[in-house]
């Protein structure tokens, strides 16, 4: 596909935008692109290989170069015209000039969304606030300020405590020496406590030039402020103790300006990762740290660890027996667009010291936020829940040994572990405990004590044997895991009581059109258990809806068949029998109105609608065997439910997931453990320590002022001659006219004469 270069806009434009506003609202889009759908001639291009085949996107992926600049484009185009509004990718904040003009301009956008289909994500939503924290800045009706935070990692460093960490310090104050002259003296008698020898003695004269170092990395000679239009390199690294990242703008003359700084200390499950494993991390955490700055903008990844910039480079295949969290942070980092080159670990002073003084914060709220495949299972009625499984892995014998030997490692042999082990000695390569769970290939090891809860939750809906095999093979793992489940099936009393005979072969086969809904097939079942049904299947998919009815005539039949296409839209073709209700004028009316080709098959010969007709019997076999279930409606939701997250027999694939692109989400989906619920909590935790204790400076025209100086310490007196901008202002200095910031003025008080 050609890229699109639609521009993404600048947050000055949108800044002017919101200028004036009394209280903001920001919406949020869910799952973003996915909400766009891919034209039919262009998904050949969106293929992606599986373990079950070849498949194409049908709405737009994440990880699509061009993706960015296309959805902006949409969104632009969607929210046109409405006044107050601005809208970077799935960000959306809107204000008005009075609360009145503020709900209109909300009503508004709501309404645009929802005549072109876009959903938002409730729960990530703010709605008439008088601050907000929109695309790395605060905004309010004081005006539009940059965050701190990303400075925080400098200047809350804790002080070095060892001649390594002293060591690392000073190579990253070497690093910055290039734009503050006579940087170097003012750190040189740190350099005593590296002499071979000398005994570490850090003294309260360390400690001032220690503070005063942090200061000067964190003032405006060495940063420089995002811009746009320059290009973005990312640096990160790793220690044994913490992980760090420094975002770079490169300037005109080639060099590196840092923009912002970040670092974290590492859990202590985190200290027993790999070394590939803490470097990964590492990228991952500087890429979510930085993510307004870097999502939707082409950057350049630096790291000081070779291997990853194979393992993550662009194009590159993740290895099949990588680990699972590697993998899960790669299809985090697929959502970026960038470059990976290497590092030696000399020129990345600027990380390392980061990695190796890190934030004391362990930042419980980090990278595990995007890209994980983990979910919950939650069983109210099994009493089964992810909680659950984590308690009885610690009680089980054989999972408690497994465990240890995949934080301590495996023996060479396997003749040197119990008989019970070998089974997952075949697979170590595969196995991770993560979050307290043991996990094969991102499937929960279930202990035997909860296998049978699983058995019960698998044949949930009563689906066969096969149906149950492709549903654990997406969640669940024990030894003889496909065997139980045929056990459990054969045994399975209602099951045994429904189960026909012999299964019927039909004698005449219709091909299977490409497109889902393009036939479907239509039959009446009843009277059964007290009403009639009517069954419709679509061809391609096997997609089923049931309704219950009281009455079987033509206009019933047609009214259930409208809302149905109200749905999935109008079929090409209706396949069904000779009743009364499809042989009518009505019905022939209503399929020529609507350009549907109807087709019947010969009298008292069922086998040529065989399909409606195979629908027909599962239906009455599976609502037989959930007799159990005394509501006839909760019973008939539990069988669609399972019966269209079922993957089939003919298409290996479950209805849900050729119908829609997606599988249904099921009970069992909601097994793993949950990480998407820590992103906001992170972000307002943020928010609150960036804004305790801050405040405004205003100045007046002719106001006397302390102006500080740029190349030396102390100040020099000053007076106000013109304010420039929310905190800039033109300042009379020595006779000349400077432009200062109001961060370096403070009130200067005189006596009168």
């Amino acid at each position: 596909m050609c890229p699109d270069d639609y521009p993404l806009p600048v947050f000055e434009d949108l800044a002017s935008n919101l200028a004036g506003g009394e209280r903001y609202t920001v919406i949020d889009l869910k799952d973003a692109y996915l909400q766009m759908q891919v034209e039919e001639n262009s998904r050949k291009y969106l293929v992606i290989a599986t373990h079950k085949g070849y498949f194409r996107y049908k709405r737009l992926p994440f990880g699509v170069s061009f993706a960015p600049s296309k959805f902006q484009r949409v969104m632009e185009k969607i929210l046109a015209g409405i006044p107050r509004v601005g809208v970077m990718l799935d960000d959306i904040i809107v204000t008005g000039d009075t609360f009145d003009d503020h709900l209109k301009n909300v009503r508004t956008v709501l309404d645009r969304l929802l005549s072109a289909g876009l959903r938002t994500q409730k729960a990530k939503c703010k709605w008439f606030q008088e601050e907000v924290l929109y695309l790395g800045h605060r905004i309010s009706k004081e005006g539009i300020q940059p965050t701190a935070q990303h400075l925080k990692a400098i200047q809350d460093m804790p002080a070095p405590t060892s001649i390594r960490e002293l060591r690392s310090f000073l190579g990253a104050i070497n690093y910055y020496a290039r734009f503050i002259p006579n940087l170097q003296e003012k750190c040189a008698p740190l350099h005593r406590l590296l002499r071979k020898g000398q005994t570490w003695e850090w003294t309260k004269l360390d400690e001032n030039i220690f503070l005063e170092l942090k200061t000067i990395l964190t003032c405006s000679p060495v940063l420089a402020h995002y811009d746009s239009s320059l290009p973005l390199i990312l640096m990160t690294d790793a220690s044994d103790i913490g992980v760090g990242a420094s975002l770079f703008h490169k300037m005109k003359d080639t060099s590196l300006r840092p923009v912002a700084y970040a670092s974290r200390t590492l859990k202590p499950a985190e200290k027993r990762y790999s070394t590939i494993d803490k470097e990964a991390l590492a990228i991952v955490f500087g890429v979510t740290k930085f993510k307004h700055f870097l999502f939707g903008r082409h950057f350049t990844l630096r790291t000081d660890h070779k291997p990853l910039t194979y393992l993550m480079g662009d194009g590159k295949e993740i290895p099949k027996l990588v680990s699972n969290r590697l993998t899960r942070w790669a299809l985090t980092l697929s959502n970026y667009n960038f470059d990976v080159e290497y590092q030696c670990g000399k020129d990345n002073a600027a990380a390392d010291v980061l990695s190796r003084l890190p934030l004391q914060d362990c930042d419980e709220d980090s990278e595990d936020d995007y890209g994980t495949m983990m979910f919950h299972i939650r069983l109210e009625d099994l009493n089964l829940s992810s909680r659950t499984i984590k308690r009885e892995l610690k009680k089980d014998p054989l999972m408690i040994k497994i465990i240890d030997l995949v934080r301590q490692g495996w023996p060479v042999e396997k003749k040197q572990l119990p008989k019970e082990l070998w089974t997952y000695y075949e697979k170590k390569n595969e196995l991770s405990y993560e979050e307290d769970t043991l996990l094969w290939q991102g499937r929960i090891i279930i202990p035997v004590s909860l296998r049978q809860a699983v058995l019960l939750t698998l044949h949930d809906g009563h689906p066969g044997i096969t149906g149950m095999r492709a549903v654990a093979r997406n969640h669940v793992y024990w030894p003889d895991l496909d065997n139980d489940i045929e056990i459990h099936v054969q045994s399975c009393r209602e099951c045994q009581m429904t189960r026909p005979e012999m299964s019927e072969v039909p004698l005449f086969s219709w091909s299977v059109p490409q497109k889902p809904w393009s036939r479907i097939h239509v039959d009446y079942c009843g009277p059964f258990q007290g009403k009639n049904w009517l069954i419709i299947i679509d061809a391609t998919s096997k997609w089923m809806e049931v309704f219950p009815m009281e009455r079987t005539s033509t206009t019933k039949t047609i009214t259930l068949l409208r809302e149905t296409f109200a749905r999935f839209g109008l079929p090409s073709m209706i396949v069904s029998d000779n009743g009364a209700q499809f042989t009518s004028l009505e019905f022939s009316e209503f399929c020529k109105t609507n350009n549907i080709k109807h087709v019947t098959g010969a009298p008292y010969h069922p086998k040529t609608n065989g399909l409606a007709e195979r629908g027909v019997r599962t239906f009455k076999q599976r609502m037989r065997a959930g007799i159990n279930t005394k509501d006839i409606n909760i019973r008939l939701q539990k069988f669609l439910m399972s019966y269209r997250s079922t993957p089939q027999r003919t298409t290996q694939r479950s209805p849900a997931a050729i119908m829609f692109g997606r599988e249904l989400q099921t009970r069992l989906h909601l097994l793993r453990p949950d990480f998407d619920s820590t992103v906001d909590r992170a972000l307002t935790k943020q928010k609150l320590d960036h804004d305790n204790g801050k405040s405004f400076r205003n100045f007046v025209k002719g106001e006397k002022v302390w102006v500080s100086n740029t190349t030396e310490k102390g100040y020099t007196e000053g007076i106000i001659v013109k304010k420039t901008g929310d905190v800039s202002y033109q300042v009379e200095v020595d006779g000349l006219i400077k432009r200062k910031h109001a961060d370096q003025m403070k009130k200067r008080v005189t006596k009168d004469p």
